[in-house]
């Protein structure tokens, strides 16, 4: 019977991410991104039968409301359907300017210089003993020192730079194909380079959902003929290894067949485990506390921040944000996963009631962000592509609240790359470039 009532869900919230996508005439909006991804998410846990343990239909359909309350704020701040836009009003933006390109070139220089520094400085909190590959033992050393606000450093922070790099890339080198191709493919290494020095496997898939959204604005909103579908696929692939080898990495013993099965069940885990965790945290709540992923943590980091750069005492001691793990269901063979949840920050911050406020409020501010978020402005296009991430991964927790520290910075980050870094560049230019030389009449 919930099984069934799975499937009606998926199929409901398929219909909003169509009627959505039909309204704003762009397949790239919030409601489209949120209602797809849970209308895809329904079915697997409906095709998983008996892997996961069986959840209360009153927990699925929580799990529906919250898209239903995005989808009435993102088509409630949604103006007039979108018009394609014309190639000549297109190239005339700052697609394709030298100063950006140039602009590129020099933060792809200067990451690739910085790389061997980042590898030195995440490789010493490796232990010299371990017995795991580099990667699942940088993985393990950064759980270990999550949640610990550190000492300001360039260094630490050229992570955003990366990520944003072959974003910028495949704006600026609008048109340029080959050459285009080339650096933005050697952005994009560098940026998954940077992001797994940082113990995430999730950079991986939400690379590849914000290099699909600029990729679709850049098709005036259509997904078909946008080239999203191999970029998507090389992301659930590159995930799918990052899975095999950090969290199967102490089980090297086991037949390499096994392993990837399960490396495949794990993400399966990932996608569905989240439903079983909301399950048990509103049937024993007091048994799976979700009080780390209460929606005042991110303002509480951003405070001892604040305090540690003038050399105060933290405002509080904030808890690790990896919960209690579970286990989802019989089929996992005892393993155990995390309870994040995508409404388990609203409610634990509200109530059962009044948790369909965040969604709707956020949907607001997203569907105005999204109307912003065109190739004339790359600003917010960019802006755009690095929220939609945490809307695509939103079925392991709420990104975008949680997650609004590192937004402030990406924004920082931006702005220095597509407005300071190019005017520096064409001041450069102007100040090198030789008076021509006159004769007299």
């Amino acid at each position: 019977m919930v099984y069934d009532f799975a499937l009606l869900c998926a199929l409901m919230l398929a219909g909003l991410a169509y009627a959505s996508m039909r309204i704003t005439g762009r397949a790239d909006n919030p409601a489209t991104l949120l209602c797809g991804i849970w209308a895809v998410i329904f079915p697997l846990y409906w095709l998983s039968g008996d892997l996961f343990y069986p959840v209360d239909i009153s927990t699925l359909i929580l799990l529906m409301l919250a898209p239903v309350a995005f989808f009435i704020g993102a088509m409630a701040n949604t103006g007039v359907r979108a018009q394609p836009a014309a190639v000549p009003e297109i190239e005339a933006t700052k697609l394709g300017s030298a100063g950006l390109r140039i602009g590129v070139i020099l933060w792809l220089l200067i990451l690739l210089a910085c790389l061997p520094a980042y590898f030195a400085h995440f490789a010493g909190e490796v232990s010299d003993d371990s017995q795991i590959n580099f990667i699942a033992a940088i993985r393990l050393a950064t759980l270990q020192n999550e949640g610990e606000v550190t000492d300001f450093s360039p260094l630490k922070n050229l992570q955003p730079f990366s990520y944003a790099l072959p974003l910028v890339s495949l704006i600026a080198f609008h048109g340029q194909k080959a050459k285009g191709t080339f650096i933005t493919l050697v952005a994009m290494i560098l940026a998954i380079c940077y992001g797994l020095l940082t113990g995430s496997k999730s950079v991986v898939p939400s690379l590849a959902v914000s290099f699909c959204i600029v990729l679709v604005a850049k098709n005036n909103g259509r997904l078909r003929g946008s080239g999203t579908l191999p970029i998507m696929a090389a992301g659930i692939v590159g995930f799918l290894a990052l899975i095999r080898y950090v969290n199967y990495t102490f089980a090297e013993d086991a037949n390499e067949w096994d392993l990837w099965v399960a490396a495949i069940q794990g993400i399966t885990s990932y996608l569905c485990a989240p439903i079983a965790g909301l399950n048990l945290y509103l049937n024993s709540p007091e048994t799976y506390d979700l009080s780390p992923q209460h929606l005042a943590r991110p303002f509480y980091y951003i405070a001892n921040s604040v305090l540690h750069l003038v050399g105060r005492a933290p405002l509080m001691e904030l808890p690790s944000m990896h919960l209690k793990f579970y286990n989802p269901g019989a089929g996992f063979r005892g393993l155990d996963y995390n309870t994040y949840t995508y409404l388990g920050s609203y409610i634990e911050s509200t109530n059962q009631y009044l948790f369909l406020i965040f969604p709707f409020g956020l949907s607001l501010l997203l569907a105005r962000l999204h109307r912003l978020a065109t190739p004339r402005n790359i600003f917010a296009l960019l802006l755009y592509a690095y929220v939609a991430r945490a809307l695509a991964l939103s079925f392991g927790g709420e990104m975008l609240i949680m997650d609004i520290a590192n937004i402030i910075k990406f924004a920082v980050v931006l702005w220095v790359m597509v407005s300071l870094t190019p005017r520096l560049v064409d001041k450069a230019r102007t100040w090198f470039r030789l008076p021509r030389a006159t004769t007299p009449a």
